[in-house]
This record gives C-alpha cells, structure tokens and sequence, in this order.
C-alpha cells in the first residue's frame, strides 16, 4: 500500500504540474536525489528578485528584492513562503532555512522589497549569515537605499555584511554555508562578478554599470544572474580570455535590466553569443509606466537569441516541449511589422495587447518572461544538469 501512494503522487505531480499553486511537484523534487539545487525568477512585476536554493541543506541567496510597478498581490508573503518562512514553518532548526541576500545595484526595483519582508519575520534577522552590497555605498544614498540600511543592514550582525567598494573581479561566496557540503564537486561555486566595473571611469556612478553578476557554477555550467549590468559592465569582464572561456556553458541566464535593448542592457549580441545561453528568463512587468516608458522586455535580445541559436542546445536529462507567449515592448507603432518579421523565424505573433505598445507571441523556445508565464523555477543536479522546470502564477 505505500508503494501505491508514493506512485499516485508521482503520477499526480506529473499530470498536473503546470497547474497555479500546485505543490505535489515540489514535493517530488525533495524526494528525487538529483534535485540539489533550484533558481527561481519570482514574479515581482516590473523588477527583479531571484532565489537560489541547495535543497541538500536548506540554505537560500535571495538576489534582488524589488518591483515598481504591476506587483502581483501578496507579493511579500509569497517570496516569504519562497525562503521557507511561511507561519507553519517557524518552528524549524535555526540551521534549516537559513538565507542569505545580495543586491546587485541600487536602483529601488531592485532593493525596495527587502526591508518590507524582514520586517514583517524576525526570524529571518535571526538566520540570516550574510548581506552583500553589489554598486558603491554612495549610490545607495536614496530613499529606499537609506530604508535598507537602516530597517535591514544595521540590524545585522557587523560580520554579515559587506560591500565591495571598487571594481571587483570575482568575490567568492562558496565560503557563506550555500554550498558547505564535501561530497559537492570542486568546480562548483557562488560568486559575485565585475562588481563597480564603472569604477574608476566615467562611469563612475551609473549604478547600471555598477551592477554585479551572480554567477553561480554548478560543475562547470554556469548560472547568471545580471542584475542591470551594461554592455560596459561585461566587456571590462570579458576582456579576459580566461572569463570568456569559463562562462561558454551558461545553462540559465536571467537577462540583464528586465530584457532591456542593447544600449540599456548587456543583452547585445556579442555577450551573448560568448555565453550561448541555453535558456533564457527574464524578469519584468507587462504594462510598466506609460509616463516612464518601461517596454521591457525589448525586441533587440530575442533577435540575438534566434540568430545564435543557442537556446535549448543540449538539453540533457530534462526536455520540456512548452507553448507559452511571451509579451514584447514595441513603443513605436511604426516598427511593429519590422519586429513581426524579424522573429518569424522562431516566434508566432499572436496579437496586440490592450495597449498597443505591446505584441503578444508564442514560442516553443526556453525563453520566458515573468509577466506573462509568472514565477519560474529551474532544478538542477549536482552535475549542473536541468532535472525540472515550472512555471506558474
């Protein structure tokens, strides 16, 4: 008879795996030895805020916590519930569910969430081993970089925190408790990435340049989460051959400033045909501001992507055939025909969206956005291996 229920969740799980706030999967991956780790895209709106999870030791790095417009609601209780801080789970071990944060910038959409969620739970104060600063200190001399410090950072312990004051190449976070494990292999790493690549240049204080990368290695298969970094963030990086030969086997890349276009972003072609990403997420809201002109994601990205032809390469153990729309910000009436024909290739328009500076298309690719296909989850094995994927509002 146990056999037979374990089997019936197994089934179940796989039936109705895409359905909204469905766990039985979740449950499935806890039970599956190769599930080591998740990355999850959560659907903030127009924002960004990314969680990594060792599922071996219960251990969180919260990166970026923030949205300024179109926030689905109850978002604060629903990144809780992500770190494993739900009300039925605060009896727990101190050593279960520990979490650490990092901010790749300091730009509100980024960071303004933070202190709203660790206000509402001490407990997160009370398991929380490190806090890291991407950008310079004095670009956080905002009002809601000054809420950070105050309602989260000074709180903490002094030795939780730290914040890179110059241009930094590779600072390690192996060393946080993310990955203590020893049967984990060598080339398996957390790190932040050409934090303040502005410094010292004319692009001193642009807080987009700024931005560090989370660059988290499994067994050599790269994780990259770009914050709002620059085309000039990744070329003061890339520079270097020996980054450019470690970061070709990207197997998930969260795009850099919500899918921003190539002058806003570091999603130009040359970036990204160095990393050849196999999938792509992208976190950004679906209207954005009228009056501040948040079209994200831009078309500009989706046409590299299709002409590199990356995406979905090797897939390996885990293979999803999934029809999804993604949403596009085409502003300019006059170029939507142009946009319509550069993508169909690999896109299928669909229609325009209630506001027309949107164009709704459909595609089979591993490229998703948040506002339209909600929180995205990957499951990776100790090899760096994608073994899951969902998704779901």
């Amino acid at each position: 008879m146990p056999n037979f229920i374990l089997i019936l969740i197994i089934f179940l799980s796989q039936t109705l795996h895409a359905v909204v706030g469905f766990d039985v999967a979740d449950f499935q991956k806890c039970q599956n030895n190769g599930a080591n780790f998740s990355v999850t895209a959560k659907n903030v709106g127009q924002g960004s805020c990314s969680v990594l999870k060792n599922n071996k030791n219960s251990h969180h790095y919260m990166v970026d916590g923030g949205t300024s417009s179109d926030a689905p609601l109850d978002i604060i209780n629903r990144i809780a519930h992500e770190l494993g801080f739900g009300e039925s789970r605060t009896d727990l071990p101190s050593y279960i569910n520990t979490v650490a944060a990092i901010t790749s910038h300091s730009d509100k959409d980024h960071i303004n969430i933070f202190s709203k969620l660790f206000n509402l739970n001490a407990i997160l104060f009370e398991r929380m081993t490190q806090f890291i600063l991407g950008d310079l200190r004095e670009n956080y001399d905002t009002k809601y970089g000054k809420d950070l410090h105050e309602n989260v950072i000074e709180v903490l312990d002094r030795g939780a925190y730290f914040n890179v004051a110059e241009y930094t190449e590779n600072y390690s976070l192996s060393e946080s408790g993310f990955l203590y494990d020893e049967s984990l292999a060598q080339n398996t790493h957390l790190s932040i990435l050409c934090s303040n690549a502005g410094h010292g240049t004319s692009y001193h204080n642009n807080e987009n340049t700024n931005s560090a990368i989370i660059r988290f290695c499994i067994n050599g298969q790269n994780i990259l989460i770009m914050g709002d970094a620059s085309a000039f963030t990744t070329r003061r990086y890339m520079i270097n051959p020996d980054h450019r030969e470690a970061l070709k086997n990207t197997q998930l890349l969260v795009e850099s400033h919500h899918g921003a276009s190539d002058a806003e972003g570091a999603n130009d072609g040359l970036w990204l045909s160095q990393i050849r990403p196999r999938r792509v997420a992208i976190s950004a809201g679906y209207y954005g501001s009228d009056s501040k002109g948040y079209y994200h994601p831009n078309v500009e990205p989706f046409v590299d992507l299709t002409m590199i032809d990356s995406l979905g390469a090797s897939a390996g153990l885990f293979s999803y055939d999934d029809n999804h729309q993604i949403a596009i910000g085409v502003p300019d009436p006059r170029d939507h025909e142009y946009v319509k024909g550069q993508l169909m290739q690999f896109f299928t328009y669909l229609k325009e969206a209630e506001k027309p500076q949107w164009l709704i298309f459909q595609t089979h690719l591993p490229i998703y956005s948040t506002a339209t296909s909600g929180d995205l989850r990957y499951t990776f094995n100790a090899e760096g291996a994608l073994v899951d994927f969902s998704r779901e509002y």
